[in-house]
């Protein structure tokens, strides 16, 4: 059996609902830091992909979310090992959060894909009237 699908069928007892866009961003800072993931360095790589200002606490409350979907696990180091002396909450993508963002970048590709599907840049109007054609 492949990945996927043996990922997909141990998820099941969940259901999974699409991931909205902030919660794709998160979760791909979490993958793109890998070990590194602790919530200060995810708060500055997910406002670096949404090329925007994000609040701190809409980072945490999302990584929150995230645990409780089992899309992410969490761990606090010894205050005694970090420079700071303060415990560090790093974060891990599971298989139920790396399934629910390859569904969530494979909708994109899609996407991207049906609109280059179009000669001209579009905007609503043209989108509606080649909607109107197929």
């Amino acid at each position: 059996m492949n990945k996927q699908l043996r990922i997909a069928k141990d998820v099941e007892q969940k259901p999974m609902s699409p991931l909205g866009e902030f919660e794709q961003i998160v979760l791909t800072a979490v993958v793109l830091l890998g070990e590194g993931a602790y919530g200060a360095k995810v708060h500055e790589k997910v406002e670096a992909l949404a090329e925007r200002r994000i609040k701190v606490p809409a980072v945490y409350v999302t990584l929150d979310r995230m645990e409780d979907k089992d899309y992410v696990t969490s761990k606090l180091t010894d205050p005694k090992s970090e420079p700071d002396h303060r415990s560090r909450r790093y974060f891990s993508l599971t298989e139920r959060g790396d399934l629910a963002l390859q569904q969530a970048t494979a909708t994109a590709r899609r996407m991207v894909a049906a609109l280059s599907e179009i000669d001209e840049p579009w905007s609503i109007k043209k989108w509606r009237k080649h909607r109107a054609k197929t």
